[in-house]
């Protein structure tokens, strides 16, 4: 069993980040997005640092304003190895956010759902830097880094023309330690199951809740196209 600890910080999270670190630890980035450190390696989830859905939705009666600033702009980020987006939708898949990231940081990669292939091709990110994630199929990106997508439901799950995934969780492996981040995702049948198999010690579960009986009934055939 690994031993999960909560150590707080106070000052702004750039300067946090400036601090050495010894195990693996992760940083809220608010909405969906975090930030994760260990020994020689370095990731986000869903970073979501601008301000493009209150542009995009000024004046609507849903402003899409946030409840609280960012706690960094892009340019305080560290170095990063790999860049993780769950989904297409603005505040997970930030264009102004990782275009800087790929503009500025030369080594990151960016890890995206294979069914949403024609969003992030309107992105400027280059080809060389993206990997395609597929529900189920492992990822090995590093000696001792491992990561499985796994399959989220968004309302009902999401496909391509070819059956891919639009909307997906990861668990990540380091070491020993596993940690789960859901996606924005409802419950599902077998999801428990699934993820009580790949035995994450610490599950991040953004909110995205609704009335389980709605859940049942929209994702009554599982996670099959």
């Amino acid at each position: 069993m690994i031993e999960v600890k909560a150590m707080p910080y106070s000052g702004p999270l750039a300067d946090a980040l400036q601090t050495p670190y010894a195990g693996t630890e992760f940083f809220w980035l608010g909405q969906a997005g975090f930030l994760f450190r260990s020994p020689g390696l370095t990731w986000a989830i869903d970073p979501y640092l601008s301000d493009r859905l209150a542009e995009k939705y000024c004046g609507h009666e849903f402003s899409h304003e946030r409840m609280m600033p960012a706690p960094l702009t892009a340019p305080e980020l560290p170095e990063l190895d790999w860049v993780f987006c769950t989904h297409h939708h603005g505040d997970h898949l930030d264009g102004p956010t990782l275009e800087w990231i790929a503009a500025n940081r030369s080594r990151t990669r960016f890890i995206v759902p294979a069914g949403i292939a024609t969003e992030v091709s309107r992105l400027a990110l280059p080809g060389d830097r993206v990997v395609w994630a597929e529900a189920n199929r492992p990822l090995a990106l590093a000696a001792g880094f491992e990561v499985t997508p796994v399959p989220a439901a968004h309302e009902t799950f999401g496909y391509d023309a070819a059956g891919r995934h639009r909307f997906l969780g990861y668990i990540f492996r380091r070491g020993p330690f596993k940690l789960y981040h859901s996606g924005d995702s409802i419950p599902y049948p077998a999801l428990a199951e699934r993820i009580t198999a790949l035995g994450p010690e610490v599950a991040l579960l953004p909110v995205n809740g609704r009335r389980r009986e709605l859940s049942e009934r929209n994702i009554a055939g599982g996670d099959k196209p």
